[in-house]
């Protein structure tokens, strides 16, 4: 049967990951090693190497496959909003908060903010701007500043432990964004 993953390669990756995820919320990501993991997961060493080299592969498949399940739900949405995307992230964000964290707190995952930035611009060219009309020459840099502007307030936030909920948060930067994103708009109609 190819194409077909075995459940039980699906099952031991997802016990990887939600292992993972809980060690974050206990240890620093430097402090979570492979036998911690495999040990905490009721796995041998071994088996965790059958999936991954290292944590940081598992870190960016991790983060890849939230990355997805939130474009395959805004995607599949009757009508994209700017208030869907935020609590499409919000949401994973609230469920992978350690994730999140320790990617922004330790830095070590740059490849992940980067892949979530172009997806984001992807989308907001896919979603926003007018199909039939050509993208206005300068509509990439716009593009780029909105979304680099919105993970810039997220990373703020966790950084400062901000006292202010992330619901919130959300309200601030989807004011920036929504402003933002009208300008893009008004240009590319011109």
């Amino acid at each position: 049967m190819t194409g077909k993953i075995d459940k039980r390669i699906i099952k031991t990756k997802q016990l990887i990951k939600t292992t993972f995820l809980d060690l974050l919320t206990q240890y620093d990501y430097d402090k979570i090693t492979i036998t911690l993991l495999a040990r905490t997961a009721q796995i041998d060493r071994k088996t965790f190497y059958m999936h991954y080299s290292n944590t940081k592969e598992l870190l960016e498949e991790y983060g890849q496959d939230l990355l997805n399940n939130a474009m395959k739900k805004i995607d599949d949405s009757s009508e994209f909003t700017v208030q869907l995307l935020f609590k499409t992230f919000n949401n994973i964000f609230r469920e992978n908060e350690p994730l999140f964290e320790t990617v922004i707190n330790t830095q070590i995952n740059v490849f992940l903010i980067d892949l979530i930035k172009l997806r984001i611009i992807t989308l907001l060219e896919q979603k926003l701007l007018d199909p039939d009309m050509p993208i206005p020459p300068n509509a990439n840099y716009h593009l780029s500043y909105i979304t680099t502007g919105l993970i810039s307030i997220y990373i703020v936030w966790i950084k400062s432990n901000d006292c202010i909920d992330i619901d919130e948060l959300s309200d601030i930067a989807m004011e920036i964004v929504s402003y933002n994103i009208k300008q893009l708009q008004t240009i590319s109609s011109s």
